[in-house]
């Protein structure tokens, strides 16, 4: 499979923060997306790496990087430096005046912390931490105070039974849905649980499998993502 660099137009130009459910997922998109993470080389779109957002938190405070309210010298991070991320974090503070919206995946609510601060692109082994009820109220409502002015799109990692705190995070992300006009809770898991007919084998229900281990099945998730987005928000793609 080949992807191109998004062409970053002005119109329907999104960010995309989270992990390996929703970034080779929406190289297919027919929004204008910035990737910002690699998933191995035949998925990898180098220029706007700056890493791996797991929990809603994560996501919070790689917004206030980008936006220039968390200091560079703040930043921990696991798998990238903040040398190694600098440039692209520039240059997509220097395009989010532009963004029409941000899609942030959000697949757990553990995390690792260090000092007392939030340590981006963590590696599972590190974590040491998790949000309460309340914390992940109240990042929700920083994220959507932060900008205010934005289209929200919140994807679930993967909703099942066997991950208990994947369900609790869908609740708190409808919760929030309800509260705010411009936020879209999506949950591609939907395509299985409606019994959507793709050709998916039963295996592909167990969560150590993901999407790009069936790569035919990236294009129909991206459709399925795409439509709920157009459709809300009532935009105008070609």
């Amino acid at each position: 499979m080949i992807f191109t660099n998004p062409k970053l137009e002005d119109k329907n130009l999104h960010l995309v923060l989270g992990t390996c459910r929703i970034m080779p997922v929406m190289k297919f998109s027919k929004l204008n997306c910035i990737h910002t993470w690699t998933y191995k080389d035949n998925y990898k779109d180098k220029h706007y790496n700056i890493g791996r957002t797991y929990s809603i938190n994560e996501a919070y405070e790689m917004l206030l990087l980008i936006l220039g309210e968390k200091n560079e010298s703040e930043y921990i991070g696991h798998e990238y430096s903040f040398d190694e991320i600098k440039e692209n974090i520039e240059f997509i503070r220097s395009m989010f005046n532009k963004l029409d919206g941000i899609i942030i995946e959000v697949s757990s609510l553990k995390y690792c912390k260090k000092n007392n601060t939030v340590v981006h692109n963590r590696r599972d082994s590190t974590v040491n931490s998790s949000l309460t009820k309340n914390d992940m109220e109240n990042y929700l409502k920083k994220i959507v105070n932060l900008v205010p002015e934005k289209k929200i799109i919140f994807i679930n990692h993967f909703l099942h039974f066997r991950i208990g705190n994947r369900l609790i995070i869908n609740k708190y992300l409808k919760d929030c849905e309800n509260n705010y006009e411009n936020i879209l809770v999506i949950t591609p898991s939907e395509l299985w649980d409606n019994n959507f007919s793709i050709g998916v084998s039963k295996k592909f229900l167990s969560d150590e499998n993901h999407y790009i281990k069936i790569p035919d099945v990236l294009n129909k998730v991206c459709i399925f993502i795409d439509d709920k987005i157009i459709n809300y928000y009532k935009l105008k793609v070609f």
